[in-house]
């Protein structure tokens, strides 16, 4: 958040602003400004990127501080830790506060949720991922498929691509950066009226809206429902460019995997076979399919997901050590340029040393 002031609930933004609290979750399904959700002590799991850390010696101390329940979310100083926490079993100062004022407002058993968290950290690729309990606002992402709704759910990040997951209806809970987000251990509602917004996304819808005249002073009550005859009403409007290091992606996937069989699902199933074998993810087979499928516009603003960006360099080593490529960001941004352009995909773009080296880094960056 920008000047770190407690975010605004949208339950009140008609009260405040005359604003239908629809026009910003609209506006934050295509991407345009961020929302918040409040928790209270809620026992989850956090799961933590450790990319970063190229020493073996400092990931070792990585882990260290969080089986002390001393990382980053208890001892960091700078401002955008003052307004989300999140405690370890090992804080015993504020966790058992937290917890059981938590579990009293819920009414949830006790000891069940002791059983729960007992497990403090476990190393999945390269994340490391240890219970706890969240506190403050956290940045919340729709997944594929949301629209603005009455409810929203809290899912389980790990069912969020199974059969039988509500995709319709999921977020997303993240750090500020978006290298951190929260897993629950069951699916939990939540409505529209516990979701926060900042004040300057406030002032930027009312800025646009203004000017497109969807500020209706003749609105009285606000009526969340999905009714389609509601005034007022948001319709999807513009498209969006498909993010670049998607596109890398489908490529690079397909010139490593599709030189045994063109098959898509095998294709497909040997680059997760590879990450999960090799890299520890558990990245299904139905997620590779859709990193190649060929990316189109859509009508919500893409989103980075950070293990699309560790993938991505994973491959493109791989392929350029295969094709004999100088190890430069140059000669492969220059690489995967020709690739695109080859009769094969047909994509109209080319790739700088920039975007390379943030990829080969695994940082996410805005195409």
């Amino acid at each position: 958040m920008d000047n770190w002031t407690k975010p605004f609930p949208l339950v009140k933004l008609y009260e405040e602003f005359n604003i239908d609290p629809r026009l910003l979750i609209k506006a934050w399904v295509d991407g345009d400004i961020c929302l918040y959700i409040k928790l209270d002590g809620e026992p989850c799991r956090i799961s933590r990127s450790v990319t970063s850390i190229n020493s073996a010696e400092g990931k070792r101390s990585f882990e260290e501080t969080i089986d002390n329940g001393e990382d980053s979310y208890q001892n960091n100083r700078l401002p955008e830790f003052r307004i989300r926490q999140f405690y370890t079993n090992k804080v015993k100062s504020h966790y058992p506060k937290i917890l059981m004022k938590h579990l009293a407002a819920k009414n949830v058993n006790m000891s069940n949720i002791l059983i729960e968290l007992e497990n403090t950290y476990r190393k999945v690729g390269n994340r490391i991922n240890y219970n706890g309990v969240a506190h403050g606002y956290w940045l919340i992402k729709p997944i594929d498929g949301c629209f603005h709704e009455k409810e929203y759910t809290l899912p389980d990040m790990i069912h969020i691509l199974s059969l039988g997951a509500s995709r319709t209806k999921s977020i997303t809970i993240y750090d500020y950066t978006m290298s951190d987000y929260l897993m629950t251990s069951q699916d939990t509602l939540i409505d529209n009226p516990e979701l926060f917004v900042k004040h300057e996304d406030i002032e930027k819808i009312m800025e646009v809206e203004n000017v497109k005249g969807r500020i209706k002073p003749s609105l009285n009550k606000i009526d969340l429902s999905c009714s389609d005859k509601h005034e007022g009403e948001i319709k999807p409007e513009k498209c969006y460019p498909i993010l670049k290091h998607r596109i890398a992606l489908c490529i690079i996937i397909r010139e490593w995997w599709a030189r045994e069989d063109k098959d898509d699902k095998k294709i497909a199933h040997n680059a997760a076979l590879h990450l999960r074998n090799f890299h520890k993810y558990s990245t299904e087979d139905g997620t590779v399919m859709g990193w190649i499928t060929r990316p189109e516009e859509t009508i919500h603003k893409p989103r980075i997901c950070p293990i699309q960006i560790e993938a991505l360099s994973i491959f493109l080593k791989m392929v350029c050590k295969d094709k004999n490529v100088k190890n430069s960001t140059s000669a492969i941004a220059k690489m995967l340029t020709e690739l695109a352009h080859k009769d094969e995909y047909k994509f109209d773009i080319s790739f700088s040393k920039e975007e390379v080296k943030a990829w080969l880094l695994n940082k996410k960056q805005s195409n």
